[in-house]
Protein backbone atom coordinates (compact mmCIF):
# COMPACT_ATOMS: atom_id res chain seq x y z
CA UNK A 1 0.00 0.00 0.00
CA UNK A 2 1.07 3.58 -0.45
CA UNK A 3 1.30 3.99 3.89
CA UNK A 4 4.15 0.92 3.66
CA UNK A 5 5.71 2.74 0.79
CA UNK A 6 5.69 6.47 2.36
CA UNK A 7 6.70 4.67 5.48
CA UNK A 8 9.76 3.15 4.07
CA UNK A 9 10.66 6.45 2.11
CA UNK A 10 10.56 8.45 5.46
CA UNK A 11 12.55 5.73 7.43
CA UNK A 12 15.50 5.86 4.56
CA UNK A 13 15.03 9.33 3.84
CA UNK A 14 15.73 10.30 7.34
CA UNK A 15 18.36 7.65 8.03
CA UNK A 16 20.17 8.75 5.32
CA UNK A 17 20.30 12.11 6.98
CA UNK A 18 21.11 11.92 11.00
CA UNK A 19 21.71 15.78 11.05
CA UNK A 20 18.83 16.89 8.95
CA UNK A 21 17.08 20.01 11.17
CA UNK A 22 13.74 19.28 8.87
CA UNK A 23 11.04 17.75 10.78
CA UNK A 24 10.07 13.88 10.04
CA UNK A 25 7.25 15.39 7.60
CA UNK A 26 8.97 18.11 5.95
CA UNK A 27 11.39 15.38 4.71
CA UNK A 28 8.40 12.88 4.03
CA UNK A 29 6.42 15.39 2.34
CA UNK A 30 9.42 16.74 0.43
CA UNK A 31 10.49 12.67 -0.30
CA UNK A 32 6.75 12.03 -1.86
CA UNK A 33 6.13 14.77 -4.01
CA UNK A 34 9.34 14.30 -6.04
CA UNK A 35 8.30 17.53 -8.02
CA UNK A 36 8.00 19.82 -4.45
CA UNK A 37 11.44 18.40 -3.79
CA UNK A 38 13.12 18.53 -7.21
CA UNK A 39 11.94 22.33 -7.35
CA UNK A 40 11.50 24.29 -3.89
CA UNK A 41 14.85 25.91 -4.18
CA UNK A 42 14.66 27.12 -8.06
CA UNK A 43 11.04 27.79 -7.51
CA UNK A 44 11.66 29.80 -4.39
CA UNK A 45 14.11 31.65 -6.48
CA UNK A 46 11.87 32.48 -9.47
CA UNK A 47 9.44 33.81 -6.91
CA UNK A 48 9.49 37.75 -7.30
CA UNK A 49 7.48 37.54 -3.13
CA UNK A 50 10.95 35.41 -1.92
CA UNK A 51 13.90 35.80 -4.21
CA UNK A 52 14.62 39.55 -2.49
CA UNK A 53 14.91 37.61 0.48
CA UNK A 54 16.81 34.94 -0.82
CA UNK A 55 19.55 37.28 -2.12
CA UNK A 56 19.43 39.30 0.53
CA UNK A 57 20.33 36.19 2.94
CA UNK A 58 22.95 34.93 0.72
CA UNK A 59 24.92 38.19 0.72
CA UNK A 60 24.92 37.64 4.55
CA UNK A 61 22.15 40.06 6.08
CA UNK A 62 20.49 39.28 9.17
CA UNK A 63 16.62 38.46 9.20
CA UNK A 64 15.40 37.48 12.33
CA UNK A 65 12.42 35.45 10.63
CA UNK A 66 13.98 34.27 7.67
CA UNK A 67 16.95 31.86 7.00
CA UNK A 68 18.49 29.06 4.54
CA UNK A 69 19.16 25.61 5.34
CA UNK A 70 20.51 23.42 2.37
CA UNK A 71 19.38 26.13 0.06
CA UNK A 72 16.09 26.35 0.83
CA UNK A 73 14.15 29.31 2.48
CA UNK A 74 12.54 28.92 6.05
CA UNK A 75 10.40 31.21 8.25
CA UNK A 76 10.02 31.26 11.86
CA UNK A 77 8.07 33.83 13.69
CA UNK A 78 10.46 33.66 16.27
CA UNK A 79 13.35 32.26 18.03
CA UNK A 80 11.57 29.73 19.40
CA UNK A 81 9.14 28.83 16.72
CA UNK A 82 10.02 25.78 14.63
CA UNK A 83 11.51 26.63 11.36
CA UNK A 84 8.53 26.56 8.50
CA UNK A 85 9.38 25.79 4.68
CA UNK A 86 8.14 28.50 2.79
CA UNK A 87 6.22 28.04 -0.04
CA UNK A 88 6.54 29.53 -3.55
CA UNK A 89 3.38 30.54 -5.70
CA UNK A 90 4.23 28.27 -7.99
CA UNK A 91 4.12 25.10 -5.78
CA UNK A 92 1.03 25.74 -3.80
CA UNK A 93 -1.68 24.23 -5.97
CA UNK A 94 0.17 20.82 -5.77
CA UNK A 95 0.90 21.01 -2.14
CA UNK A 96 -2.40 21.30 -1.03
CA UNK A 97 -3.69 19.16 -3.37
CA UNK A 98 -1.10 16.45 -2.39
CA UNK A 99 -2.48 16.95 1.31
CA UNK A 100 -6.11 17.10 0.67
CA UNK A 101 -6.09 13.75 -1.74
CA UNK A 102 -3.23 11.94 -0.74
CA UNK A 103 -4.74 8.49 0.64
CA UNK A 104 -2.10 8.56 3.56
CA UNK A 105 -4.29 11.70 4.58
CA UNK A 106 -7.58 9.92 4.10
CA UNK A 107 -9.21 12.92 2.07
CA UNK A 108 -8.94 14.70 4.76
CA UNK A 109 -11.17 18.47 5.28
CA UNK A 110 -10.21 21.71 4.70
CA UNK A 111 -9.62 22.04 8.73
CA UNK A 112 -7.46 18.89 9.40
CA UNK A 113 -5.96 20.08 5.62
CA UNK A 114 -4.75 23.24 6.84
CA UNK A 115 -3.85 22.05 10.30
CA UNK A 116 -1.63 19.39 8.42
CA UNK A 117 0.23 22.51 6.11
CA UNK A 118 0.26 24.85 8.46
CA UNK A 119 2.90 22.63 11.16
CA UNK A 120 5.35 22.35 8.13
CA UNK A 121 4.54 24.80 5.55
CA UNK A 122 4.22 28.82 5.08
CA UNK A 123 2.80 31.96 2.64
CA UNK A 124 1.34 34.83 2.68
CA UNK A 125 -2.69 34.24 2.82
CA UNK A 126 -2.45 30.22 3.00
CA UNK A 127 -5.40 29.56 4.82
CA UNK A 128 -7.54 32.08 2.44
CA UNK A 129 -5.47 29.91 -0.77
CA UNK A 130 -6.38 26.57 0.79
CA UNK A 131 -10.53 27.51 1.72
Amino acid sequence: TLNVVADALCRVFNEEEPNDRRSPIISCTLQLVPELFDSIEQKQMEDPELQHVILNLKQGHKDRNYSIKKGILYFSKNEKAKPKVVVPVSLRNMLVKYFHESPMFAHAGIAKTINRIQKQFVWKGMVQFIK
